[in-house]
């Protein structure tokens, strides 16, 4: 992998689909700083009106790939939840 390719981290993603392509776009929520005491942070975040989104990383794929890209996800989740076990057996 190229020194160039940056991580960002994803908060959110939204999947849109046409008979030529599916486009995933994944955003990462910017949440405001507030501060205060509990009460006030709590108030002031029940005022806004809307926390910003902003788009991290857009990807195309063709919908003939999306059962590959769906299963590679898969296999990161299996692999996830086995790791998940393994810490959980470990504390026992």
């Amino acid at each position: 992998m190229p020194d160039t390719v940056n991580s960002v981290y994803a908060t959110n993603i939204v999947a849109q689909q046409d008979e030529h392509e599916v486009v995933i776009s994944f955003f990462e929520v910017r949440k405001p700083v507030i501060l205060g005491d509990p009460d006030a942070v709590s108030s002031k975040m029940a005022a806004l009106s809307k926390v910003p989104a902003v788009c991290v990383a857009r990807i195309s794929i063709h919908p003939d790939r999306l059962s590959g890209f769906i299963e590679a996800l898969r296999q990161v989740e299996k692999r996830t939840a086995q790791a998940g076990q393994n810490e959980s057996e470990e504390v026992v």
